[in-house]
């Protein structure tokens, strides 16, 4: 049985998850790497641990990618190389629930490395900000993360680094977690049936 189905129908209320955010050098991690992570165990809608790591990612940063994030070669080039990093990171995140905005894309990332760095088969729940914002926030004009925070008045550091962008996911996920709650959706396993990820659908 896999680590994390005890959680399963746990008060959603009153259950302990990690909200993170990577940022990457691009979009498939065979060809990337990770430059930053960031990871937040919260619980009672208050930040209990924060977890935080500038990663080399063993490859130039694309000129593209500098100018969104705002990550350049020379803040990684003294960094740890993802060989360190992750293997803390999933110590760290242990068998809770995983929370980030489009968590499908940044799940990609952290399975390979953690394979590969860890020999680990990394299968957390995980619930989506983006997949549950779809449903409950369906009136708000943009479902990016900027869209959201800009749309319900939340308060933003710098975009597109992990630590601000993760801190964001959290207010995002408070919302949201209300509005489940209101909904009656009150365990996990309610949760993400209803953000509907095909994935999550096949394991439950």
């Amino acid at each position: 049985v896999h680590p994390s189905y005890h959680y399963l129908n746990q008060d959603l209320s009153a259950s302990e998850f990690v909200v993170f955010d990577i940022e990457t050098t691009g979009g498939n991690p065979e060809k990337n790497g990770i430059t930053e992570i960031c990871a937040l165990i919260v619980k009672d809608g208050q930040v209990q641990d924060e977890f935080y790591s500038m990663v080399n990612p063993g490859r130039p940063i694309p000129p593209i990618v500098r100018k969104l994030t705002g990550i350049d070669n020379q803040m990684v080039r003294h960094a740890p190389p993802i060989q360190e990093v992750m293997p803390r990171f999933l110590e760290f995140v242990g068998d809770r629930i995983l929370v980030s905005h489009n968590t499908i894309g940044d799940l990609t990332f952290v399975r390979y490395f953690a394979k590969q760095t860890a020999q680990v088969k990394f299968e957390n729940f995980f619930l989506c900000t983006h997949l549950l914002s779809d449903k409950l926030l369906s009136e708000a004009p943009q479902k990016s993360l900027t869209g959201l925070a800009e749309y319900l008045k939340l308060s933003q550091g710098i975009l597109h680094r992990a630590k601000a962008d993760a801190y964001l996911t959290f207010e995002l996920f408070k919302v949201l977690l209300e509005k489940l709650l209101h909904q009656n959706m009150l365990t996990l396993l309610h949760a993400i049936r209803f953000q509907e990820d095909w994935e999550s659908a096949l394991r439950l």
